[in-house]
Order: structure tokens, then C-alpha cells, then sequence
């Protein structure tokens, strides 16, 4: 009897002791709310023996690279880099197929900051004034380049047209060294909230109303309500962009497994504690896994067995 207690208590021990592959994740900007949410995920894998190292880069360029070449095993990106990914280079092409959904996080909104003396009242004055497009190769720098081409049918080496780290380019707007920068993020970022309530600065709205017909696929129309952030007198309308975790298809199976499930069972405790983790996340799961969105095989059975 005594021995099959000690085989009992075996059984418990290793179960709880058992080891997964370390996975390697990409975010962003330290500052970043990609960062931030990356930290909190590693917190909440680490409490169920997952370990999770948390890389900053440059953004979603950048970690689709990474994770679609295997040099990162997850990374945050942009749906409109993956997209548009195929249509560059068969190098791009090759690590956007590779970049394989693991789960949806909130969507992103372009905010566009401007300062208040630049008498920029709509899209199309972007075009003569001095902006900062983004970080280099960063998702920002990418959505930017994308609008504009479908919008104006230019290119983003204009000289006005400036490549910045984006706390850099905000700070300048709101001191008034620059017109405007453009940030792609989840709603609520630091780096815009941060901001005194007195700056010199407000988030101009997309006044078209209109997302070219070629890129619908891509980009929605949302809402920043008023007093998003302190400093922010109106709502505005804007483009707006789903987001994913991506994983490499050579990530161990097994970690990739256990992060779905940690994923999946703690929505609302992951969104609680971050600007970019959803608590619809399965919801979401739901609604884009019939329109080509390439989740992960792993993610796939995750919900065919929980039916």
C-alpha cells in the first residue's frame, strides 16, 4: 500500500514539475504598449512553468521577419504587414506565410497627433507639412506608407516626410518642432497618456470617411472617444487595424500548446492587466477564422476539442 502512495505522489510531483521549451517573444518599443503586454504575458506563463522571453524591437516589421525566419518564436504584428508582406519581396512573402496566429489582441488605431499652431485641419494638409512617419521598419512606419500610397499615390521619401522613434516625433509635435506623427496603437498608450493635459496638441480625424476599396480587407473605421486622453477635446474618426500574436511554425509544439491554453483561459485577467491583451479574444477567434486569417494548427485543435 505504501508504495503505491509513493508512486501516487511521483505522479503529482512531475506533473507539477513539468518542463517546457523556453519561447522567445518580440514586442516593441520598451515604452510600448506591445512591450508592456508582453511583460504581462510572461508573468502569467512563468505562474504555469512557461518561460517567455520578452525581446524589444522595432515592432511588427520586425517581428515578422523574426518569427517568419525563425529567429523569434512569437512577436506582435499588424495585420496590414502581413497582408501586404506578399505583395513586397519573396524573402517578405516567405516569413509572412510563416507567421502563423496564435491569438488576436485589441485592435490598433492610427493616431495621428498634430499641434494645434500647424493649421492642419485635414488629411490632405499632411501632405506640405513637416511629420514623423514612425520608427524605422516599424508597423507605424508601414501602415503610414500604405495610406498614403492608396491615398495620394506617393512614395514616404518625401523630405518632409521624417523617420523618427515615436516618443521623439510626440514630444517634438507638442513642443512645436514638428507638425504632426503618426502612431499606431491599442487605445490608451502610455505614450499618449503621459502627455500633460494642457499640451499644445489634438488627434486630427480621418475626415474622408472612406478606406479605399483595395484595402477594406485591411483597415476599419473607429472611434477614439473624446477624452481618451486628457488632452483630447473631440471624438474622431479613424483607420483602425486588427493585431495578432504570431508564432514561428519551427516554435516547440509543445510550449505553443501550453501558451493557447494560458491564452485562452485568462482573457479577462490578461486584458484587465494590459493595454493590448482581449477579453474576446475567442470571440474574435471566431469571427476571422473563416476570412483567411492563418492561425496556428495548434489553435485550431485548441477550439475543435473544446466544442
Amino acid at each position: 500500500m505504501i508504495k503505491y502512495f509513493i508512486y501516487f505522489f511521483i505522479i503529482i510531483f512531475f506533473s507539477f514539475c513539468e518542463k517546457f521549451p523556453k519561447l522567445t517573444l518580440g514586442t516593441g518599443d520598451e515604452l510600448g504598449n506591445y512591450h508592456r503586454g508582453g511583460l504581462i504575458l510572461r508573468e502569467f506563463a512563468s505562474k504555469s512553468g512557461l518561460e517567455i522571453d520578452v525581446i524589444n524591437t522595432d515592432g511588427s516589421y520586425e517581428n515578422v521577419m523574426s518569427v517568419g525566419h525563425g529567429k523569434l518564436n512569437l512577436g506582435l504584428s499588424q495585420k496590414d504587414v502581413l497582408v501586404y508582406f506578399n505583395y513586397l519581396s519573396e524573402d517578405h512573402k516567405k516569413a509572412s506565410q510563416n507567421s502563423l496566429v496564435i491569438a488576436p489582441i485589441e485592435l490598433e488605431y492610427l493616431h495621428i497627433i498634430v499641434n494645434n499652431n500647424s493649421k492642419i485641419k485635414s488629411m490632405d494638409d499632411l501632405q506640405k507639412k513637416k511629420i514623423a512617419t514612425g520608427s524605422v521598419k516599424s508597423g507605424t512606419s508601414f501602415t503610414f506608407g500604405f495610406l498614403n500610397y492608396y491615398l495620394y499615390k506617393t512614395g514616404i521619401d518625401k523630405p518632409n516626410f521624417l523617420v523618427m522613434d515615436e516618443k521623439e516625433a510626440i514630444n517634438k509635435v507638442a513642443k512645436g518642432e514638428l507638425d504632426a506623427a503618426f502612431l499606431v496603437s491599442t487605445l490608451g498608450t502610455k505614450l499618449l497618456t503621459d502627455l500633460p493635459e494642457d499640451s499644445n496638441i489634438r488627434l486630427l480625424s480621418y475626415s474622408k470617411g472612406e478606406i479605399p476599396e483595395r484595402i477594406k480587407e485591411v483597415y476599419l473605421l473607429g472611434t477614439i472617444p473624446a477624452k481618451t486622453y486628457s488632452w483630447q477635446k473631440e471624438e474622431i474618426t479613424v483607420p483602425v487595424v486588427h493585431s495578432f500574436l504570431i508564432a514561428s511554425p519551427f516554435a516547440p509544439e509543445k510550449s505553443i500548446r501550453k501558451l493557447v491554453k494560458i491564452i485562452y483561459e485568462n482573457e479577462d485577467k490578461l486584458d484587465a492587466n494590459s493595454e493590448i491583451w482581449s477579453e474576446n479574444a475567442t470571440e474574435v477567434y471566431y469571427q476571422l477564422r473563416d476570412s483567411g486569417i492563418p492561425y496556428h494548427p495548434i489553435v485550431q485543435e485548441y477550439f475543435r476539442k473544446k466544442k
